[in-house]
């Protein structure tokens, strides 16, 4: 008997040690985990929290609910909770399917087995040799492989905006609708990685050409300097306190910018949170950033969203760290493919020259003519969204002649209306025919074909008069060819190059519409006569200069560079221009003076 009550007496006592000693272990608990890293690592609340549980009364134990860990699909195995619940800037989902993510995202390994499918979302013409001549191999055509330096700077843009969806991209596919559904995710909405870093940037309320050539273009090439992810926002929602809440004057759709008309520069979406904890740039900074090589100040550097301020103007040069850096992500593209690809040779000629800045170009030189990168880049940030792109591709069914002769075409889209106030000298409608009239004598080469003329304008009274002189026969004999006119007939002509007064003919989205497939269908031609002190003339002349015309080579002439100084037509930011035109006119005078008196022999 007396053992039996000893035994209860003898367990009670060795619990009161063990209490002890495990209360010793708890305050000196960092001492033994200083001790024991860094092979061990203890979760020090936890272990707070189980002593309390343990020494307290039920009642004094303090509250330690957590909220309950979201449920999820395995198919959404590498989001996070944040990204989950949201709310998130989501991109648009009109028109995108799994089969056109699948070529985006999943296949980002393998860009160059049928690049036909990357290239074609581009408003590149379908036939062109830019989307279709993806078997071109001769090393010693410079045009091929100029083309393919092109090819490979988008696809290298593009691997560079999506490829940290890829992961996630490839499990989504099982998702089922529903699931998709329950957390609010759109078919082109990725995490990508909360490591990731982002520059975003707004466009302006000037015309679409500048708006690409020095904006959206520029950001693309310091996003890819500083291995940050692009992002196009204007308007954002009403939570993202940080951001304005004005929409792109140019486009009219609800979302308020760049994807109410053009694809999303990448499938990686922030939640509102994200948003509202960027860095937005001062005016300074975000200019060192996009002329400075994506230069920012130290303290901000690791900043993982900024929002810069966007200043538009093109570079004159292309900056050598972002050639270089291309260059690099070209080879690593090609490294893809196997050895015995019979395009190995010309690809990496064409990823060398990459580096290198294009010569010049010929005549009247303007910034960016012959940077392929920078071309490159604005191709890749017009892709038109699904929705764009079928609507675009209806039109052009329907204007383009089914028995246009690209090959003896012309294109003549004239800039006037307010292009003619201050930014540049505007000839009348029969000095354009003379320089039609011109460049068909200097390039026919001994063809009895009278050409096709693909005539655009955004000017009502330029319209007025065309239509006056296809109905004029005698303004017509002063030519030596005759010349029949296909029009865009769905162009709305609203009379200004400003996309955002698109008000008063209806909406923005309707005039990029009209501008955009005028655009395209100026890509169209075989010959091409541009005033190239509008940005949107040398955008088109950038896309055909990159083999995005229908025709087997395009050659492109700047009013600025006509050898007749009666046609020449100067810039209104060259201070020059006018007294080498007077000079060259006077000259020509005197020319004629000296062989009027000439002696007769």
């Amino acid at each position: 008997m007396t053992e039996s009550r000893a035994f209860p007496a003898l367990l009670t006592a060795f619990a009161s040690v063990l209490i002890m000693r495990f209360v010793f272990i708890f305050l000196d608990l960092e001492r033994i985990q200083f001790a024991l890293q860094p092979e061990y690592t203890y979760d020090v609340p936890r272990v707070r929290e189980v002593i309390a549980s343990v020494l307290l009364p039920a009642d004094d134990v303090p509250d330690t609910t957590t909220t309950p860990k979201l449920e999820r699909p395995s198919c959404l195995q590498y989001n996070s909770e944040e990204w989950l619940k949201g709310p998130r800037f989501g991109n648009i989902r009109e028109g995108i399917t799994d089969e056109m993510t699948r070529r985006m995202l999943v296949d980002v390994d393998h860009l160059l087995d049928a690049p036909h499918h990357l290239l074609g979302q581009s408003m590149c013409m379908k036939d062109s040799r830019f989307v279709t001549r993806t078997d071109e191999t001769d090393i010693n055509d410079a045009e091929a492989v100029r083309i393919w330096a092109v090819r490979l700077s988008y696809l290298a843009f593009h691997y560079h905006q999506n490829r940290l969806a890829q992961r996630e991209a490839k499990v989504r596919s099982t998702c089922t609708a529903a699931e998709l559904e329950q957390h609010d995710i759109g078919p082109f909405d990725f995490e990508c990685s909360r490591d990731a870093k982002y520059a975003i940037f707004d466009l302006a309320g000037i015309g679409i050409g500048a708006n690409i050539r020095g904006g959206a273009a520029v950001a693309l090439m310091m996003g890819l300097l500083r291995d940050r992810i692009v992002l196009f926002i204007n308007k954002a929602p009403a939570e993202a306190s940080v951001f304005s809440k004005a929409s792109w004057p140019l486009v009219s759709c609800d979302r308020g910018d760049h994807q109410c008309f053009f694809f999303p520069s990448s499938p990686c979406v922030l939640t509102i949170d994200d948003l509202n904890s960027a860095w937005i740039m001062p005016k300074h900074d975000s200019r060192m950033f996009l002329t400075r090589e994506g230069l920012l100040p130290e303290e901000h550097k690791d900043d993982r969203i900024i929002r810069v301020v966007s200043l538009f103007q093109p570079f004159p040069a292309t900056p050598k760290p972002v050639m270089e850096k291309l260059s690099k992500l070209a080879h690593e593209i090609i490294d893809q493919l196997p050895d015995t690809d019979p395009r190995i040779a010309i690809l990496r000629k064409a990823a060398d020259s990459i580096a290198v800045l294009d010569a010049d170009r010929e005549g009247y030189h303007y910034a960016a003519s012959t940077h392929k990168v920078a071309h490159a880049a604005a191709i890749y940030a017009m892709r038109p969204n699904p929705i764009a792109y079928e609507q675009l591709h209806n039109i052009l069914d329907e204007v383009v002649p089914e028995d246009l002769n690209v090959e003896a075409s012309i294109g003549l889209p004239i800039r006037a209306s307010d292009k003619c106030l201050k930014e540049s000298e505007c000839l009348s409608f029969d000095e354009h025919m003379q320089v039609v009239d011109d460049l068909w004598q200097a390039n026919k080469h001994e063809s009895d074909v009278d050409p096709t003329i693909v005539f655009t304008t955004e000017s009502k009274s330029v319209l007025a008069d065309q239509l006056a002189y296809v109905n004029n026969t005698d303004r017509q004999t002063k030519f030596r060819h005759t010349f029949k006119f296909v029009t865009n007939t769905k162009d709305v002509t609203p009379d200004t190059g400003l996309l955002k007064m698109a008000h008063r003919f209806g909406g923005a989205d309707e005039v990029m519409l009209s501008a955009m497939s005028s655009l395209m269908f100026q890509m169209k031609p075989r010959y091409s006569i541009g005033n190239c002190c509008s940005n949107f003339h040398i955008l088109l002349a950038d896309y055909l200069y990159s083999g995005c015309g229908s025709a087997s080579s395009n050659t492109f002439m700047c009013l600025q560079e006509h050898p007749n100084p009666l046609l020449r037509v100067c810039c209104g930011w060259r201070g020059n221009c006018q007294k080498e035109k007077q000079a060259a006119l006077e000259a020509l005078a005197q020319n004629k003076t000296s062989i009027t008196d000439a002696p007769a022999a």
